[in-house]
């Protein structure tokens, strides 16, 4: 995309273009430049030089050929002259072979000096002979006819050679059959024309990308996609309590830049610095790392977890219809991290706000949380109970201004199953309907413990949590299909289990445009913790 102001060697070399008809023997050559005039001349410059260099060396093959040819040729005319030769020389050496024969039979016969001076005479005597036998008419003949037929062979060679030069002249049948002209309308568009239907593909594929995600994505994240994918009823969904970082003059209390301002500042360095130190090793040597309030303490205070709540025991107590109401409530979840144990102390919370009276129990055997939730000790705990040690009564403790009792449980190396296999907890739960409107049992998840599986049949209502966007489908599923193998009093648990979705994610929610109750929940007013 050149011009001829910016023409150079490398340009030249990107640029320029030649290639070969497979359906001929044709070659064209093309140069790309941003001037129409420059890249004719350069192309048909290119061709021209191209033409000459190839016309050149095919000629040169050509005579290189021919000269090859004639150096063959006069390669076997002189063997023959060199064999010629040869025969002759043979001759000449048998006839002094036989010379020296008979001189060495007359020196073997005359010993004396007489003898010798008579083949010395001998010997003149041939050798005059053989010198007048060479200079007889007949050896002059055979030189002359020799020097004859090689000067013929140099005439013929001679004109040979004439003939093969004059060949050599023929131009070879290379010729330019069409010169490049100066083309009216560009070679290739102008990339920035291809941005907007690039874009435009691009946006098609995120679309089809952000389908095919949403396809593949097993989670759950509506009331739909519960109902229709577990075959269970799902009675709300429960946000994500929004949670705020303060930061640490905020905390304070103060106005920066102010005499108050100033007096707090000294008053944080000599005297709550030292107590913040303290705090701080503290938290990093406990088991718990508070993040801001619990979520149950977010009711009233925060509307969008309130009505979440408040949605969820309605439909679980079934406050329409209080001739039906259910008593007994089991809290579960199908893996750990789905926030069962929030879910059962917010509905314990809430169901006590409203008249309730409500007692939480902890039989998380493996995990008790319920009394760290809930910043009680957890020395007495419901197991002493099961177990006749105390009586329950004496064990029940009042969770501080949140208005419910909760009975604790702690870690202990007790078989669960051996406690949940007797009638020990149905007695405890009858007897404890007597006492209270609501009762709920906090358990560990499914398919991390037997427990829950013992207890469900024992309940009136099933609760089950699935963490939006996170749990799996399949692994729900799976989870669900251990109740009914499970049952001991019952034919079908699955028809007393209702499903929460936990940690819903209210902005990423509805961004999804579902329409559905979790949507709307943004549009209330939000209490960060």
């Amino acid at each position: 995309m050149l011009g001829a102001q910016e023409f150079s060697i490398d340009t030249f070399t990107d640029r320029i273009n030649a290639f070969k008809d497979t359906r001929s023997r044709m070659i064209g050559i093309t140069y790309t430049s941003t001037d129409p005039a420059f890249a004719t001349s350069v192309a048909n410059r290119s061709a021209d030089i191209y033409l000459a260099a190839l016309t050149e060396r095919i000629l040169a093959d050509r005579n290189e050929a021919l000269r090859n040819q004639q150096l063959f040729d006069l390669y076997r005319q002189l063997a023959v002259a060199r064999s010629d030769i040869a025969e002759r020389n043979a001759r000449r050496t048998t006839l002094s072979v036989g010379q020296t024969t008979n001189q060495s039979q007359l020196a073997e016969e005359r010993n004396t000096p007489e003898a010798r001076l008579r083949q010395l005479e001998r010997r003149i005597a041939l050798l005059k002979d053989a010198s007048i036998e060479v200079r007889e008419p007949e050896g002059q003949r055979e030189l002359q006819r020799e020097a004859t037929a090689f000067t013929q062979l140099f005439d013929s060679v001679a004109q040979r050679q004439k003939v093969l030069l004059g060949e050599g002249n023929v131009q070879p049948d290379v010729r330019m059959l069409s010169s490049a002209s100066i083309p009216t309308l560009p070679s290739s568009f102008n990339p920035l024309l291809f941005l907007p239907p690039a874009m435009v593909i691009a946006l098609i594929g995120a679309g089809l990308a952000a389908v095919l995600l949403e396809q593949l994505d097993g989670s759950l994240r509506t009331e739909r996609d519960v109902t229709e994918g577990l075959g269970i009823p799902c009675i709300g969904s429960v946000p994500k309590p929004t949670r705020r970082k303060k930061s640490r003059f905020r905390r304070l209390g103060f106005k920066m830049l102010s005499p108050t301002g100033w007096t707090a500042i000294r008053h944080a360095i000599f005297e709550k610095l030292p107590k913040a130190g303290k705090i701080q090793f503290r938290r990093r040597n406990s088991s718990t790392k508070p993040t801001g309030f619990p979520p149950h303490q977010l009711i009233p205070q925060d509307e969008r977890y309130t009505e979440a709540i408040r949605s969820v025991v309605a439909a679980a107590l079934r406050l329409a219809n209080p001739r039906s109401s259910l008593k007994t409530l089991l809290v579960t979840s199908s893996v750990p991290g789905e926030g069962k144990t929030t879910l059962a102390i917010s509905f314990a919370v809430y169901a006590a706000r409203i008249g309730r009276r409500v007692l939480l129990i902890d039989l998380s055997f493996r995990h008790p949380s319920i009394a760290s939730e809930l910043g009680g000790p957890a020395d007495d705990t419901v197991l002493d109970g099961l177990q006749g040690s105390r009586p329950v009564a004496d064990l029940i403790r009042a969770a501080s201004g949140l208005g419910f009792d909760y009975l604790p449980l702690s870690r202990n190396s007790a078989d669960p199953v051996a406690t949940l296999a007797g009638q020990q907890v149905p007695n405890l739960l009858r007897q404890l309907k007597g006492r209270y409107d609501c009762v709920v049992i906090d358990s560990a998840p499914l398919l991390s413990a037997t427990e829950p599986r013992l207890l469900a049949p024992m309940v009136d209502k099933v609760l089950l949590a699935v963490k939006w966007g996170s749990t799996p489908r399949e692994v729900v599923q799976n989870a669900l299909g251990l109740l009914p193998r499970s049952a001991t009093g019952r034919q079908d648990l699955k028809n007393a289990i209702a499903a929460v979705i936990t940690q819903v994610d209210l902005e990423k929610h509805a961004r999804y445009r579902y329409g559905d109750f979790s949507e709307n929940l943004l549009q209330l007013k939000s209490s960060p913790a």
